[in-house]
This record gives C-alpha cells, sequence and structure tokens, in this order.
C-alpha cells in the first residue's frame, strides 16, 4: 500500500497475504492511501466499514438515513 501525505512524501507500506490493516488517525485523515495496480497479483478483496459522525448525521438527517437504510440491506 502507499500512503502519500500533502508535502508529498512517500511511504510504502507491505501488506501480507489474508492481512488486516486498519487505518485511523494521521494515518487516515492526513494521508492519501492506494493499492498500485502493479501490486496485485492476485485477486483482492477489501472490505471498508465507516461510521457517519454525529455532526453529519445531525446537518445531513435525509442522507444519513438513505446511506444506513442502504447499508442495513448487506448485513
Amino acid at each position: 500500500m502507499t500512503f502519500v501525505n500533502s508535502q508529498g512524501a512517500n511511504l510504502e507500506v507491505f501488506l501480507p497475504r489474508k492481512s488486516l490493516f486498519i487505518m485511523s488517525d494521521e494515518s487516515r485523515y492526513s494521508w492519501m492511501h492506494a493499492i498500485r495496480l502493479e501490486d496485485v497479483t492476485n485477486r483482492r478483496v477489501s472490505i471498508t466499514i465507516r461510521e457517519l459522525s454525529e455532526s453529519f448525521k445531525k446537518e445531513n438527517e435525509i442522507m444519513s438515513n438513505q446511506i444506513l437504510d442502504t447499508a442495513k440491506k448487506f448485513i
């Protein structure tokens, strides 16, 4: 996985097969991330779990309800 920050710093992180990688804090908010096409050699499965912040839910009530209703269909 490749990380790039706003100053242009680049960081490569090796993700072994069947690994779990959790991003939070600075790695989630201050760095862009990607898996380069040339690093994918076989089928790849990615599961992303997100939470809606309370401020987002309050300011976007209709959209929040639509997102949560859609998400419930996949659980």
